[in-house]
């Protein structure tokens, strides 16, 4: 285990799948009802 946690070590790893996997692609859906989601973190 590393001692030290180094973002960059891993970031291009993640970045890469997730573009590669189109993790943050939304697929549009007319079947199901519209909603609205608000996240408010104080």
């Amino acid at each position: 285990m590393a001692l030290k946690y180094n973002p960059q070590e891993i970031e291009r790893k993640w970045q890469e799948k997730w573009a590669a996997d189109r993790i943050y692609e939304v697929k549009e859906d007319s079947s199901r009802p519209k909603f609205y989601a608000l996240t408010m973190v104080v």
